[in-house]
């Protein structure tokens, strides 16, 4: 069997983590072990991980660091794991089919070893009790210049392997918007294998306290992308400086980041992402929402 790594992150998860985490060491046909980083919860979720740890010694181990909010922890995570075939994202409050792991791991065998590989999926989102609300599906072509405008990759889907997590955990990155996004365009800019399922095995709660939310509701999902055009902290020119310094990028995806990262003070640079379609999604409102936020210098 594969030896996996699962990284979770907490932060005031106590009412669903028990569900979660019995939900991953539930998984079938490979030899996992959950590791969790607390990112400074004031409720009880602390005493649940010292419960789950005195339990299940060899297959669960934790560690409290200061509060680094979502992607820095997991990035955090990354860098304290230790060797394994594969590794997964698990978000505090979800639940995995028995299956999760397995079929990621079926699919990413059949790619070679020696390349990075990456695994996302679709997701069956559902209510807080676990009542399925609706499936998301995985639309947009994969392309390096559109996942700087939109990122189809949610991270509690996502395993990748070994050669992948070590060059994550070479680099020291300054800025990450998220973890996740990261992940994605390193595994887009290097040419790493890609593995995109259409099926779901895991269930994506909605509640309340969700750091980040999905809906279905064509109204509530409009005004949720516009709330977040204006009040989003990520900044696309800083995420574009920070993937040039990696090595090994083909022109055309150098020229995009250089284009992004440098927008706000070179006019010709802001003018191609204008009016070319090099960062064009299969979404016209999203394209019209890149463009003004290119004019409002917000990008």
């Amino acid at each position: 069997m594969k030896k996996v790594i699962v990284l979770m992150s907490t932060y005031n998860g106590e009412k669903y983590l028990k569900t979660q985490i019995d939900s991953i060491l539930s998984q079938e046909k490979v030899d996992l072990s959950l590791l969790v980083r607390d990112d400074g919860s004031t409720d009880s979720t602390v005493s649940i991980l010292k419960q789950y740890k005195k339990n299940n010694q060899s297959k669960f181990n934790w560690y409290k660091g200061e509060n680094l909010k979502p992607a820095k922890s997991f990035m955090d995570l990354v860098q304290h794991c230790g060797d394994a075939d594969y590794y997964a994202f698990a978000d505090q409050d979800d639940y995995w089919k028995k299956d999760k792991i397995y079929s990621a791991i079926k699919k990413l065998e059949k790619t070679s070893k020696k390349n990075g590989s990456l695994y996302f999926s679709s997701l069956t989102v559902v209510d807080e009790n676990l009542n399925e609300l609706f499936k998301t599906s995985i639309s947009e072509p994969v392309s390096f210049p559109v996942s700087m405008v939109r990122n189809q990759a949610t991270g509690c889907t996502m395993v990748f392997n070994n050669v992948m997590r070590d060059y994550v955990k070479e680099h020291n990155f300054d800025y990450v918007c998220m973890h996740d996004s990261l992940f994605y365009r390193i595994a887009l800019l290097k040419k790493y294998n890609i593995v995109i399922d259409d099926k779901s095995y895991i269930l994506y709660r909605q509640h309340s306290n969700n750091v980040v939310g999905m809906t279905n509701n064509f109204r509530k999902k409009w005004i949720t992308k516009f709330k977040k055009f204006f009040e989003d902290e990520c900044e696309t020119s800083l995420t574009a400086k920070e993937l040039l310094k990696l090595n090994d990028i083909n022109k055309e995806d150098y020229k995009t980041l250089l284009m992004l990262s440098n927008y706000k003070y070179n006019i010709k640079s802001k003018l191609i992402l204008l009016f070319s379609n090099r960062c064009n999604t299969n979404k016209l409102v999203l394209n019209i929402f890149f463009r003004i936020r290119l004019l409002l210098n917000r990008l």
